[in-house]
């Protein structure tokens, strides 16, 4: 429960009409942000509620209940608290339709509520019965003797008239009598009072008030009296008046509250501290007054303030402290009272005890931070200091004042593990995100591992957080390095020194950085592969260190590096003469191809070579294309470097290189690109140079035959008169040739040369019958054929040739040429092979061809009786 709530209820106790602080209480509930526990709140208001119908301050009571339903949710705690206000309206304020709407509401929120159902139940048979009821109990009282029992009949009549009709005035009469038999029937009293007050009679209500103190039981309820009759007194603005009651009921309880509230505003107005003070001290000394820090620090304080007592004043704050050690009156008090007499320690006690009881964490920690400061006063004290600073730092970790003042401290007693632990502690505060922050406390931290405690292990380690943060710190990095150097630990020094090397803006000294790792792999870890990257840096930083140069291409090359050999060659090209950067390229592209089997790199190396100045016919540039283009087999790019090994070959009068060159050209430009011209020139070229080069002449002869130049083919033959072996080549080509018109004409053209250059009638003679083999119907070479057939007297071959002669193609107009082949065929039958029979079949042939014909008639029959073939003339001459 907050203090607001506190304030509030207790403002109600001491003013149950303040309007104010119901208010302030409506303000705080639940659910709205201040920060109000519910249980807590109901609990306190159900506590408020008891003590205010105890007080009989009923309106007050309802009010509170309604400002509890006002955020209950709860079914059945609306239920219970609607009851309770249903009760109080009925029971005690007299309203009893108000009372039964409450009642009724209640069993709406929870319905079967067995409290409300009953109290519903009772309340209809009461109004049902009350005047009956009025009627006996006015008997009873008649006829009472005890004037105690007849006040209390005459005032539950009175109470009978007020809630059900109240108009009549009864209830006031009745109440009147009730009083004047028991003038201290409360109940009666206590509506009275309340009838008094709603018709505004304040002089008898007064009146009222006076007797009651007049005749009160005991000393508190005769306070009570007095009080409200000083209250209303103040009302109708008799403040003379109300202070005198109000005097009066302090006399009955010096510790009534509103009684000593308005007491001390009226002393205080009039600056009467002395009577103030007497007032104050008999609440003090009262039993609950004795409790009362409130009243005990407001007495204290007017000793101390006002009547300038601080040693009374001191007795009565040592109640306080004894109440409340951290209540902030009381050390203020003391803080002053010890100062002031130079008693420290007694200081340093109470604030140490108000410290522990506090429970506000800033206020602890202003009263530790007193506390240390006090303590730092005295040198002896530096140990008492450092607790309360280290207590500070429990309350509140990281607090700026407090480490600065442990770390004097520390500093000056010597405590170096403790300033360490601080140091460390206070680091983990710094934001990750302020790293120079950070780096700042590690380097504290490092000085005293170093200067006050040399812990190299430590040192060391400090130095590497500070790198995790900054790699490129270059304190950090020095140091680190000086210390590995010393320890002869060279792996962590290199790697200290590539971070060194790393950050550096200084080019020299950065190779300077590069070399002294490099040396180091070398020298003292003998690790010479590690020592390559050093080795590039430096190169990379300065290509014309020749030393660095040398032991990189060493490296490489023992490694078997061949791309980053090639690279530092690379990068020392621009800085080369012509003729050394041609030879350093050439090298290059035999590492890459040699090395890696990379054709391209390497290719674009010789070319790179054959484009520097001078470089265009290189010949270790152009032999090592010529191998790399023929893998490749690139050949308009191999062609091309081979004209220009020609012309190497040329200037320095080697015709058999040349030659060989020309002869390869030649054939790379017919075989792979089909270039005929360009392979016949080439071929020419070689025969201007060497006439009877069988290699050429024999390609020119491949090359005339596959593109059909048969000319130039057999001029090429006729120029050394091999009309032999021209014959046999025509032949050969006829043979491969699927071209039936183009393989006619070559064995066409073989049979002439036969004839005519060779004179061997027999290889014509073939040529003939390789033309008729596939071309059956080919008349012309058929009459080629007669005359070498008759010659060489190969009959049979010759009847197959008149066969041909004598097929479809003969035509209707050349039957006397037909007759004539028949005729010519029938005497080589009969003649020269001497077959009569074979004879009249070719008669017959003829007969059918010319029946008429007399002469063929003629040979017919006679062969027909020769042959004996009667029976076959017979039936040519029916048909």
């Amino acid at each position: 429960m907050t203090t607001d709530v506190s304030a509030a209820l207790a403002t109600l106790q001491l003013h149950p009409e303040d309007s104010g602080a119901l208010k302030a209480l409506a303000a705080l509930h639940p659910g709205n942000g201040a920060g109000i526990d519910a249980d807590m709140l109901s609990q306190a208001l159900s506590d408020a509620r008891r003590f205010h119908r105890e007080r009989g301050d009923y309106e007050l009571v309802a009010s509170l209940i309604d400002l509890e339903l006002a955020w209950t949710t709860d079914a059945g705690r609306r239920a219970d608290l609607l009851h309770e206000k249903g009760r109080v309206l009925s029971d005690e304020l007299l309203r009893d339709e108000a009372g039964q709407a409450c009642v009724r509401e209640a069993l709406e929120a929870s319905p079967g509520h067995a409290a409300a159902t009953e109290s519903l139940a009772q309340m209809a048979l009461v109004r049902a019965n009350w005047e009956p009821i009025s009627k006996r109990y006015l008997q009873q009282a008649e006829g009472a003797k005890d004037p105690a029992l007849a006040s209390s009949l005459y005032g539950s009549v009175g109470e009978f008239h007020l809630k059900y009709r109240p108009a009549d005035g009864e209830g006031e009469t009745f109440l009147r009598r009730s009083l004047e038999l028991d003038p201290n029937n409360r109940r009666s009293g206590a509506h009275f009072e309340r009838v008094l007050r709603e018709k505004g009679n304040n002089e008898e209500l007064l009146t009222l008030y006076v007797q009651r103190a007049d005749r009160a039981a005991n000393r508190d309820e005769r306070a009570l009296a007095e009080v409200a009759a000083g209250e209303l007194c103040e009302k109708m603005n008799r403040p003379v008046d109300a202070y005198t009651h109000f005097r009066k009921a302090l006399d009955g309880n010096p510790f009534e509250p509103r009684a000593l509230r308005a007491v001390r505003d009226v002393l205080t107005s009039q600056q009467e501290w002395g009577e103030l003070g007497k007032v104050l001290e008999a609440a003090a000394r009262s039993k609950r007054g004795e409790q009362d820090t409130v009243l005990l620090i407001e007495l204290a304080t007017l000793l101390w303030k006002r009547l300038a007592q601080p040693d009374m004043a001191e007795s009565v704050f040592r109640r306080v402290r004894k109440l409340d050690p951290s209540n902030h009156s009381m050390v203020e008090f003391y803080r002053e009272y010890y100062t002031a007499k130079n008693e420290l320690p007694q200081l340093l006690t109470v604030l140490a005890q108000a410290q522990k009881t506090e429970g506000d964490v800033d206020r602890r920690v202003e009263m530790g931070i007193e506390m240390a400061r006090a303590a730092e006063k005295r040198p002896q004290h530096s140990d008492k200091a450092i607790e309360i600073w280290k207590g500070i730092l429990r309350l509140k970790p990281h607090l700026p004042e407090a480490v600065t003042s442990l770390r004097a401290l520390y500093t000056k007693t010597e405590k170096w593990n403790a300033l360490l632990e601080l140091l460390k502690d206070d680091l983990d505060a710094v934001p990750a995100t302020d790293v120079d922050e950070k780096i700042n406390r590690y380097m504290e931290i490092v000085a005293i591992y170093r200067d006050r405690l040399n812990l190299d292990v430590m040192v060391v380690n400090t130095y590497l957080n500070i790198l995790a943060l900054r790699p490129d710190h270059p304190a950090a990095l020095a140091a680190l390095a000086a210390r590995y150097e010393a320890q002869g630990r060279y792996g962590d020094l290199v790697q200290v020194l590539t971070r060194q090397a790393e950050a550096a803006k200084d080019p020299a000294e950065r190779v300077a950085l590069h070399r002294r790792i490099a040396a180091l792999w070398a020298d003292k870890l003998g690790k010479h592969g590690n020592a390559i990257a050093s080795f590039e840096k430096i190169f990379e930083s300065d290509p014309t260190d020749a030393e660095t140069s040398t032991r990189l291409k060493d490296l490489y090359t023992k490694g078997r590096a061949w791309r980053p050999l090639i690279e530092v060659y690379r990068k020392e090209l621009p800085h080369l003469d012509a003729p050394t950067r041609r030879a350093r390229l050439i090298e290059m592209a035999k590492v890459a191809g040699d090395r890696l089997n990379d054709v391209r790199e390497s290719i674009a190396l010789y070319n790179q070579v054959l484009a520097q100045d001078g470089g265009d016919r290189d010949p270790d540039a152009l032999t090592g294309l010529a191998t790399l283009y023929d893998r490749e087999r690139r050949w308009p790019a191999l062609i091309e470097i081979l004209e220009r090994q020609r012309l190497n070959a040329h200037a320095q009068n080697d015709a058999a290189g040349e030659l060989a060159l020309l002869e390869r050209r030649g054939t790379l430009l017919h075989d792979r690109l089909g270039a005929t011209q360009a392979a016949i020139e080439v071929f020419k070229r070689i025969q201007e140079l060497q006439p009877k080069n069988a290699r050429a002449a024999r390609a020119l002869r491949e090359i005339y035959a596959q593109a059909g130049d048969y000319s130039a083919l057999e001029s090429l033959y006729a120029e050394h008169g091999a009309f032999g072996d021209l014959c046999d080549q025509l032949t050969s080509l006829a043979d491969r040739t699927a071209d039936m018109a183009a393989r006619t004409r070559l064995l066409e053209r073989v049979a002439l040369i036969a004839q005519e250059k060779l004179n061997q009638p027999e290889r014509a003679l073939k040529a003939y019958e390789r033309i008729l083999a596939t071309d059956t119907k080919n008349r012309a070479a058929a009459l080629a054929l007669l005359p070498l057939y008759r010659t060489a007297q190969k009959w049979p071959r010759l009847l197959a040739t008149y066969e041909v002669l004598l097929g479809p193609a003969a035509g209707g107009d050349a039957l006397a040429d037909k007759l004539e082949l028949l005729a010519e065929a029938r005497k080589i039958c009969e003649q020269r092979l001497g077959s009569k029979a074979l004879a009249f079949q070719w008669c017959a042939r003829a007969f059918e061809a010319a029946p008429k014909n007399d002469v063929v008639r003629t040979d017919l029959e006679r062969l027909a009786g020769e042959a004996d073939e009667w029976g076959n003339l017979a039936t040519l001459y029916e048909t």
